[in-house]
């Protein structure tokens, strides 16, 4: 029987992804049985934009209680802002409903490490699946394509995005991104970052506050320790560039029109540098400090299939057959991480910033 489907969230008012859930759930077999807007008017708007596009016509409700009241569904897609996140997923917990929820897992305040750790504790006890989406990690593949780098023993991560947010905003809607990618190569769940320094490069070259960022850390595990850096360079629209390496292989994600297809392409960081990373006292000079030169990829372009397409294909492979228990509180690991990022800006050299 094909898997029954909430999604909650189905419009892309802003930067929203409630559109591509449906899409690849439908395409892929599943029923979009019911959908949760803010109001009734948004529900009215999604339920046309929904028969229009798709020819469905599924339950609506301003309220996932109440939809639950009224439907039978298998999995829960939390798709709407992340200040709605927490009210979800208490609902999901109550009517025992395995969730895909959008990074992050909730709004990362002072209450969030506990409340995190406590939500993928109630899910896993009752043996219910709880799974963040966060795309990046289904590019691996293709990135190994064309790097040929081995991810077990690389020493250096950097990545560069262009979110439409600013200052802290910006941190909490782009360093999961990064954070996903590090657990995926280190998947144990016990990294802590370490030595975080966050330069907000926009001022230093005359521009607002917030607008162009670099944070360096250094993730150190049981297993091994990675210096790392995350540079964000605000930009208000898409097409949004964005893009990340490993031991000074780069690969700048592409995407080509129509049909939305994306490659990777080898290149040198846009907004490279120094990482400037202390460990036992040491700056490192690592291979990822002198960009594509450093290494030579195995090929110049690979496409890449599409992440969130993917992550949906593992989400109801997992509906099926059941969570890998480390993965359970990978989200509970990374809203801790993304925490101390955080706590780092907010105490900065300059003191606490707006």
């Amino acid at each position: 029987m094909a898997p029954r489907i909430a999604i909650v969230g189905p419009r892309r008012v802003h930067q929203g992804l409630g559109p591509f859930f449906v899409r690849s759930f439908l395409a892929r077999g599943a029923v979009v049985a019911g959908i949760v807007c803010s109001t009734e008017s948004s529900l009215e708007r999604a339920r046309r934009e929904l028969e229009t596009t798709h020819g469905i016509a599924p339950e609506g409700c301003t309220s996932l209680a109440a939809l639950l009241r009224k439907v039978d569904v298998d999995a829960i897609v939390i798709a709407s802002p992340v200040a709605t996140h927490e009210a979800a997923l208490e609902a999901a917990i109550t009517s025992r409903t395995a969730v895909l929820c959008e990074k992050p897992l909730i709004e990362p305040d002072a209450r969030s490490i506990e409340t995190s750790a406590e939500l993928c504790r109630s899910f896993a006890d009752a043996g219910i699946p709880l799974v963040v989406h966060a795309q990046w990690p289904e590019t691996l593949p293709a990135y190994q394509d064309l790097s040929g780098i081995d991810l077990g023993s690389c020493t250096t991560f950097q990545m560069e995005l262009a979110p439409g947010s600013t200052g802290a905003r910006a941190l909490v809607d782009s360093m999961p991104h990064p954070l996903s990618l590090l657990q995926a190569i280190d998947p144990p769940g016990d990294a802590a970052l370490e030595n975080i320094r966050i330069d907000d490069l926009g001022v230093a070259q005359g521009r607002e506050p917030g607008v162009l960022q670099r944070v360096e850390f250094r993730w150190r595990s049981s297993r091994r320790t990675l210096l790392c850096r995350v540079t964000l360079a605000h930009q208000d629209a898409p097409p949004r560039p964005a893009g990340y390496g490993f031991d000074g292989i780069f690969a700048r994600r592409e995407v080509e029109n129509p049909g939305y297809r994306m490659f990777f392409q080898a290149a040198a960081p846009a907004l490279g540098g120094a990482i400037d990373v202390e460990i036992d006292d040491t700056t490192v000079d690592a291979p990822g400090d002198r960009g594509i030169a450093a290494c030579a990829p195995r090929v110049e372009r690979v496409p890449v299939p599409d992440p969130l397409d993917l992550r949906v294909a593992r989400f109801l492979d997992i509906l099926e057959n059941g969570q890998d228990p480390v993965e359970a509180f990978l989200p509970a690991h990374r809203m801790r991480m993304l925490r101390s990022v955080l706590d780092a800006f907010e105490s900065g050299p300059s003191g606490p910033r707006a």
